[in-house]
């Protein structure tokens, strides 16, 4: 406690007393109990109090309510320990106005050592206090802004010897990157990113010094296993003598707008490297931009050529009145766009380009005024040399398990056998099947002898598409036989923009997308898997490739086979005296091998069943002969023993009871009943035999004028079983409509089997419709099958429809492929539509299948009348 002996005394010294009253800060002296004896002028200012009015009071009469409890306290506690006295406080002056005062005091001791008053000063901070809470709003508001904001900012102190530590970042760092700012104060860039972004940071601070000013970077950094672009900024903090001391780094998001710009360039790039030819114009057609595969294509050799043109002088002269002015520009104009096939003019040789021309209107989102136009086009002149076949929808590669599978199956097929042409064959087949293409083949690349020569010897084609079997001219100077030579493998998506010369010949004959599989076998021969759609352009997998690869690798170990196979056996064949021939009849044979397993089985179902028509013929002829004898003889004996009756009506006794026994009455009455059944169940027999010998027609193998009506019938009674209803079934209802048809030229026995396919088709689909319903939905919708005959155009037509489930397209389009089948495993084979399609179109005619899910199907048979009729 400071001692002050005395403190003071105004009267004994009146100079201590001047200082008082001229010092600048407020003075005051209390007694012990805080009453004041003495305060200076400054004081009196403070708290608007007169001296008179201060003197006798307390000095903390003017401390505001709130702060008072306060002061007061801590006024008693120093007391109670002799210790200084300091305290910061509100002051209501008389006038009502607020002041902040900062009081200290120290204790005037008495020689008993107690306090006997105090001597303290009182300061106005009402400035600073109003600077400090001005100061700590600031605070806080950068504070909200460093904490609130959704930008990564961090502080880095600027040591000594050109080292730098973090003194933390916000929490938008802290989310971020999972580290907290207290973990990172003190720590140096390498030690919290590593030494390579930790070393990049570092130099861009080294950048910010040297600059002396903010500077700006863009960085790429991975967060939560995603790219992020970041847009830094480092701004400088300088001292009073310009010394950079800190550094305040703020990092802003800008992945989405730096995707925007990397697609934006991207799609440039895309645009400016597209093969096909991109065009902008304005909206009254003057180009401004024309991508490098659009100059090339004009001839144009630098975009500044595009200086003056206008887009009519891209068409040639006499399309432009014609097409451009009559056709495109109208719809442009009316519905914004037009699409289409167009010539091109070259402009430096002139010559038309065909190109698929399409043209649109560019615009504004907002307001929807057109404020440009947009052209692409691509070259199709290669395409417009060749006719395009029609499209078919072909299936996806299987999965990769079924491609295995496959390949297992190829495997075994061509190890299973030692004959080359049944190896090829189904491994053409298996490899057609696989990939749903309309052309697969097998051909030997000849190289000996005088003409070089393709020679394909196994195929697999879609009906109506023209056969590559036999040998066509190779020109072994051709790019593409030269590449097959070296056993490389050629695929090309689409043949028409190929530039490998020879596949414009493929081009030619249909083929749209092409791959060549080469193989040598151990005695030099090339020979040549080839895989073609022609249905549109086609990309041939890796996996179909590597796949095909393989099935190449094990065909040629069995060729190998089949050739050391054929070796042995060459003694045996060369003492065959056609040995040519029976060649020549095995590939057709081959060739027709689908049609001649169903005509074995056709064949020997005739041979059968004129068999068993024959047999029963004899038999029931002589039954049928001796019935009308049985018949005249049994009315004679009933008109005996009736005239015995009436001669001697008196019998005798054995008679009467022979009579009894056999109840000759009955007998006389029955036995013409029984006769007469007896005759009408032999017409059955004998009109079965005679739908049987109509059926089979063995005797006639040349084309003979036939009725075709009987043929029907004769098909509807050999699957007349099918036909009738079993148990839980109503039968099938068969509505023949016959018109009036002459007889026709044809092979009956190969119409019959056209005739027997179609019809059991019909009830394969009605059975499985009634598999479904309830026997009252089955008598409400009866199964029917209507037959309808009538001449038409020169043809005979046959419709056979039923009301059963109906197909959907995908299957109507592959009904007529060989080994093509929607019944189960086991239940059919896939060859009879096939094979009746071609039975059909031997005869000239046609048969089409018209069919809706849900609404039945029909198949429609049109046989010309005579055998030079034109093709129904």
């Amino acid at each position: 406690m400071l001692q002050i002996q005395p403190a003071w005394e105004t009267t004994k010294r009146p100079s201590s007393k001047s200082i008082a009253d001229g010092a600048p800060v407020g003075i005051f002296h209390t007694d012990a109990k805080g009453t004041c004896l003495y305060v200076n002028d400054c004081w009196c200012k403070l708290t608007g109090l007169t001296p008179k009015e201060a003197l006798g009071q307390g000095w903390h009469k003017g401390i505001h309510p709130d702060d008072r409890e306060r002061v007061l306290e801590a006024w008693n506690l120093a007391l109670q320990a002799n210790q200084p006295f300091h305290s910061e406080y509100r002051l209501v002056r008389s006038d009502g106005s607020l002041a902040w005062a900062l009081t200290q005091a120290v204790g005037e001791i008495g020689d008993d050592r107690r306090v006997i008053g105090w001597i303290g000063t009182a300061v106005d901070i009402t400035e600073r206090h109003r600077w400090e809470q001005d100061l700590r709003h600031r605070e806080q508001f950068l504070h909200s802004i460093y904490e609130g904001t959704d930008q990564f900012i961090f502080v880095v102190e600027v040591l000594q010897e050109g080292e730098y530590s973090f003194a933390g970042w916000n929490r938008t760092g802290e989310r971020l990157l999972g580290i907290t700012s207290a973990e990172i104060i003190g720590q140096t860039p390498e030690a919290v990113f590593g030494v390579t972004k930790g070393g990049s940071l570092r130099q861009h601070l080294l950048d910010c010094i040297g600059a002396g000013t903010s500077i700006h970077y863009e960085e790429c950094y991975l967060i939560d296993n995603a790219e992020t672009w970041w847009l830094t900024t480092l701004n400088p903090v300088k001292d009073d003598l310009g010394r950079i001391y800190r550094i305040i780094g703020t990092a802003h998001d800008i992945t989405e707008r730096k995707q925007a710009e990397i697609e934006r360039q991207n799609l440039v790039s895309i645009v400016d490297n597209n093969s096909d030819f991109i065009a902008l114009a304005s909206a009254e057609g003057k180009p401004f931009y024309i991508n490098a595969a659009g100059r090339k294509l004009l001839g144009i050799d630098s975009g500044s050529e595009t200086t003056g043109l206008n887009m009519f002088k891209f068409f040639m002269p006499e399309d432009l009145e014609r097409v451009v002015l009559r056709y495109i520009v109208p719809a442009v104009m009316d519905v914004g766009s037009w699409s289409g096939e167009l010539r091109m003019r070259h402009f430096q040789t002139g010559k038309p380009i065909s190109v698929d021309y399409s043209i649109f209107k560019i615009k504004n989102p907002e307001t929807g005024e057109t404020i440009g136009l947009a052209t692409v086009c691509r070259d199709i002149t290669e395409r417009k040399r060749s006719e395009e076949a029609v499209r078919r929808s072909s299936a996806l590669f299987q999965e990769m398990a079924a491609r295995e599978a496959l390949l297992n199956r190829i495997s075994t097929l061509i190890r299973n056998s030692l004959e080359l042409d049944k190896i090829l064959k189904n491994v053409v087949e298996q490899i057609a099947s696989l990939l749903q293409i309309e052309r697969c083949w097998f051909s030997w690349l000849l190289r000996k002898g005088e003409s070089p020569a393709w020679n394909v010897v196994s195929e697999v084609r879609r009906p109506d598409l023209p056969s590559f079997l036999g040998k066509t001219p190779a020109d072994l100077k051709e790019p593409l036989v030269a590449k097959l030579f070296n056993l490389e493998i050629i695929h090309e998506d689409d043949v028409v923009m190929s530039r490998v010369t020879g596949m414009d010949r493929m081009a030619e004959l249909g083929c749209r997308a092409l791959l060549y599989l080469p193989i040598q076998t151990l005695s030099g021969d090339i020979g040549v898997i080839g895989c073609a759609s022609v249905s549109g352009r086609r990309h041939w997998e890796a996996g179909e490739v590597e796949l095909l690869s393989a099935v190449c690798s094990n065909l040629a170990i069995a060729i190998n086979q089949a050739d050391l196979y054929q070796q042995s056996r060459e003694s045996a064949r060369l003492a065959l005296a056609k040995s040519l021939e029976l060649e020549r009849t095995l590939m057709q044979l081959q060739q027709t091998q689908s049609n001649l397993v169903q005509a074995e089985k056709m064949s020997s179902l005739g041979q059968m069943v004129a068999g068993v028509a024959h047999e029963i013929n004899n038999p029931v002829s002589f039954i049928y002969g001796n019935l009308i004898h049985a018949q005249e003889y049994t009315n004679d004996i009933l008109k005996v023993i009736q005239l015995y009756r009436e001669a001697y009506p008196q019998a005798t006794p054995e008679i009467d009871d022979a009579i009894d026994e056999v109840d000759l009455d009955y007998l006389v009455e029955d036995l013409p009943h029984l006769l007469s059944s007896m005759k009408v169940g032999a017409d059955r027999i004998r009109e079965i035999v005679k739908s049987l010998r109509t059926f089979s027609r063995l005797d006639e193998a040349e084309k003979k004028r036939v009725n075709l009506h009987e043929n029907i019938d004769s098909t509807l009674m050999i699957l007349h079983h099918r036909l009738k209803g079993k148990a839980n079934t109503t039968g099938i209802q068969v509505i023949k409509s016959y018109g009036q048809i002459p007889e026709v030229d044809c092979y009956s026995g190969q119409l019959n089997q056209v005739f027997m396919n179609l019809i059991a088709n019909a009830i394969d689909a009605l059975e499985d419709r009634d598999q479904g319903l309830s026997m009252a939905e089955k008598r409400a919708h009866p199964s029917t099958i209507e037959i309808t005959t009538a001449v038409v155009d020169d043809c005979v037509r046959i419709s056979i429809a039923d009301n059963g489930p109906g197909m959907k397209r995908e299957v109507i389009s592959k009904i007529f492929d060989p080994f093509y089948t929607t019944k189960p495993v086991g239940k059919g084979t896939g060859l009879g539509l096939s094979i009746s399609y071609q039975i059909v179109e031997r005869h000239g005619g046609q048969l089409r299948c018209m069919s809706e899910l849900g609404h039945g199907t029909e198949f429609i048979v049109a046989i010309p009348l005579q055998a030079s009729s034109k093709i129904c």
